[in-house]
């Protein structure tokens, strides 16, 4: 290690003002080892897996949002359709709310052990975005 001693005027500056240590530095614990190439392959490995894993499962709940989707505006749509009936309207374009879908998917989603977070969100995602949240 090289050391140089800042209390002297910098043109006073000779060779014993620079003080050179052998002495090898003390450091927090021994090195790391390098990553051995068995050990680098399995990491990348697994590495793969869970991105495929986490892909599956963002997959799968597009899929299960789209399903509730669809599911949800053909009860609406039906029940809206029954309701138009017995007031005696014609049915062909009976309004619904999007609103009413959601919850219906929401509720769907849920029934199918999504978290309510992840549920309201692709409910969300797959509506705004036209369904290209994957």
């Amino acid at each position: 290690m090289l050391q140089i001693r800042f209390d002297t005027d910098a043109d006073d500056v000779t060779a014993a003002d620079l003080l050179f240590d052998d002495e090898r530095e003390e450091l927090d614990g021994p090195p790391e080892p390098a990553e051995t190439p068995q050990a680098r392959a399995a990491r990348l490995r697994r590495d793969a897996a869970r991105r495929s894993r986490e892909h599956r499962e963002r997959a799968r709940l597009a899929a299960d949002t789209d399903a509730a989707l669809v599911d949800a505006m053909l009860r609406v749509s039906r029940i809206a359709r029954e309701a138009a009936a017995r007031e005696g309207r014609p049915s062909l374009d009976t309004p619904f709310s999007l609103g009413s879908v959601a919850k219906l998917a929401f509720v769907r989603l849920r029934k199918k052990g999504i978290p309510a977070e992840s549920a309201k969100a692709s409910i969300l995602a797959r509506l705004k975005e036209g369904g290209a949240s994957h």
